[in-house]
This record gives structure tokens, C-alpha cells and sequence, in this order.
């Protein structure tokens, strides 16, 4: 059985397909298991977190998924070549017209997915990369409190909970969460608020209440550690920060509000927390310098 050299090209064409699939598959299954399984560092004891730890590794996995997606589209775009060269010629392997138009119809609906998981994977990315680099910039204000005896430390853990940053002083633990939301256009002049009674954000044109009620979770399960490590009961202050806005000034609450220009401010607003005691901080640090560890760095 002899072919045509228009048949040879089509089979060319499934040929580097089946090729650019298989390397795609190895490719994401390579991916997986560097971002499922990092490299541990030598120096576990010594080595923690960085500010925005948790965004950069899914900011990182994102741009994997994004690359992964890029080989999708040169899999689809070969696919696309050999159907459209199928479906204008006649080719004796593919006989029936009908054939012809459901094998186009799985195509369109193929395409049509590969779009829309591509606008969700790009949206995902840029939402981390924003709150990565919100939570560089809360960090390296925060930085600024060691000069006047204050340990920092970034994305501890507290139970199924993150914490963004914790601030550890001679008066108070701080427990900093930061809440990272897109400023529409037209909205220059929106001072968002902390409404204390109905604990929510209020953003002018919207309010919620999930960075509030995140942030009290935060701090009611740091206070069990707290109590478990000294022995008494003693509740962290907690800050919500809220990059790019402007805010203003709480009056009451659990919770004070900030934005990037005014967090530095952050120490002469509170109060000595209650039941802190001078002799525990050396053991809230202890504490906090095993929790925020960070074993398999990226």
C-alpha cells in the first residue's frame, strides 16, 4: 500500500503531536514533583521564611501551569493544521463527511476550554503575584521595627492557619495579616474603613467581612498557643494592612487597620497587650523562631 505525499504530510503532522504530547506529559509531571517535593536546605535550623513565601511558591507553580499551557497550544495548533488539511481534502482514512464534522465540533469545544482555563490560569497568576508583592513591601516596612527591639517574622503557621507576619516587642505580639484587593477605576478617593460593630471592610462601593473574620481566627488560635506555651492566657493585637488604599484611623475594635504609608505607625497606636509579661518574650521568640522555619525553601 503506497501514499500520496499529501498523506505522508498528514501523518507527519499526528507524528510531531504524538511527540509534543508525550514531551508536554513529562514536562508536567517534572513540574509537579519540583513544586510538590523542593530541595531541602542543608541548614534547616537556621534557614526562615522569607516575607511572602507562600505567594512566590504559587506564584511559581502559576507560571509552571502557564508554560504547561503554552505546550497545550502548540499540541492544539498542530491539531488545528492537520484538521484543517484533513477536512479540505479528501483523505481515504477519514471516508465519512460526518466523521469529519464531529471531529471539527470536539475541536471547537477543545479550543474553547484551552481559552478559558488560560484566562483562569493568567488571572490566578497576576492575584499572587500582586499579593507577593504586597507582602515584600509589608515586610520591608516592618523590617525597619528591629531597630527599636522588635523580632519580625514572616508567614507562621498557627494551626490550618497562616499568618502573614508577626511582630514580637517588649509590649505586645502583633499579629499583621495582609489583605490584597484590586482598586477599580474611579476609585482614587475611597477611604476604606474598619466597621467594628459589623466587622467588615468597607471598601466605598462594597464591604466584606472575610479579612476580619480571617484575622480573628488568626488570633484566637494564637492565643491557645500563647496560653499553651506560658502557661497563662495572654491575646496577640492584630493589624489588617491594606496595600494600595487609603485608610482611616480606627477608633475601636479588635483589630487595627493600615495601609503601606501609615504602617510604620503600627507601634505608637497600640496598647501593652494584656497579661504579657516581660519574662515571656524570650519564649514567644523561641517559639516563633521554631514555627517559622523554613526546611524546603524556594
Amino acid at each position: 500500500m503506497t501514499f500520496t505525499t499529501f498523506e505522508r504530510f498528514v501523518a507527519m503532522l499526528l507524528l510531531a503531536e504524538g511527540f509534543a504530547l508525550v514531551f508536554m506529559l513529562l514536562g508536567a509531571i517534572a513540574l509537579w514533583a519540583m513544586h510538590r517535593f523542593p530541595a531541602k536546605t542543608p541548614y534547616p535550623d537556621t534557614t526562615l521564611v522569607p516575607p511572602g513565601s507562600r505567594a512566590r511558591r504559587a506564584l511559581l507553580s502559576q507560571r509552571s501551569t502557564l508554560a504547561l499551557y503554552a505546550g497545550t497550544g502548540l499540541v492544539l495548533a498542530l491539531s488545528s493544521v492537520t484538521l484543517w488539511y484533513t477536512l479540505t481534502w479528501q483523505v481515504p482514512f477519514v471516508p465519512l463527511w460526518w466523521v469529519k464534522w464531529v471531529v471539527l465540533l470536539v475541536a471547537i469545544f477543545l479550543i474553547w476550554g484551552y481559552g478559558w482555563l488560560c484566562l483562569i490560569g493568567l488571572r490566578s497568576y497576576l492575584a499572587w503575584r500582586a499579593e507577593w508583592h504586597a507582602n515584600l513591601a509589608v515586610g520591608g516596612v516592618l523590617k525597619g521595627f528591629a531597630l527599636s527591639g522588635h523580632q519580625v517574622f514572616h508567614d507562621v503557621t498557627v494551626a490550618d492557619l497562616l499568618v502573614d507576619h508577626v511582630v514580637v516587642g517588649p509590649k505586645a505580639v502583633f499579629l499583621i495579616n495582609v489583605a490584597v484587593r484590586r482598586k477599580p477605576l474611579g476609585t482614587k478617593d475611597v477611604v476604606v474603613k474598619l466597621l467594628p460593630v459589623e466587622r467588615q471592610l468597607d471598601f466605598g462601593l462594597r464591604k466584606e467581612f472575610d479579612a476580619v473574620f480571617a484575622a480573628t481566627r488568626r488570633v484566637t488560635e494564637m492565643s491557645r498557643v500563647l496560653e499553651k506555651l506560658l502557661g497563662h492566657k495572654s491575646r496577640p493585637l492584630s493589624a489588617i494592612v491594606v496595600p494600595g488604599w487609603e485608610t482611616a484611623p480606627t477608633e475601636a475594635g479588635d483589630h487595627l487597620l493600615f495601609n503601606l504609608a501609615n504602617l510604620a505607625s503600627l507601634l505608637s497606636w497600640v496598647r501593652p497587650q494584656d497579661g504579657l509579661l516581660s519574662e515571656d518574650i524570650p519564649a514567644i521568640n523561641k517559639q516563633l523562631l521554631t514555627m517559622a522555619r523554613e526546611p524546603r525553601p524556594v
